[in-house]
């Protein structure tokens, strides 16, 4: 299973449910879409909408780039080395 740095790195556009972090790991419109749970209407309104071809696209870079700037190698370790207190290369 792949997690949502993984698919968001490959531009595949998230659709989540309203949990816990949803709000933190998707911009809902721009880098994912986000659902209320049992909410049919909603998630298949948003299924539709990842169907237009320009709005897949436009969210799809928006996934990759905000995917690299946050999860990336260099982010990561940088965060990694704050934990310890220790300052990066």
């Amino acid at each position: 299973a792949f997690g949502l740095f993984e698919v968001r790195v490959t531009g595949l556009v998230p659709i989540r449910m309203t949990a816990g972090g949803a709000h933190d790991q998707i911009e809902d419109g721009k880098s994912g879409l986000i659902v209320p749970f049992e909410d049919v209407d909603a998630l298949a309104q948003a299924i539709l909408k990842l169907t237009d071809p320009a709005t897949r696209q436009r969210m799809s870079e928006i996934c990759s780039t905000r995917a690299h700037a946050l999860y990336g190698i260099d982010p990561m370790v940088d965060a990694m080395v704050g934990l310890y207190g220790l300052k990066a290369a």
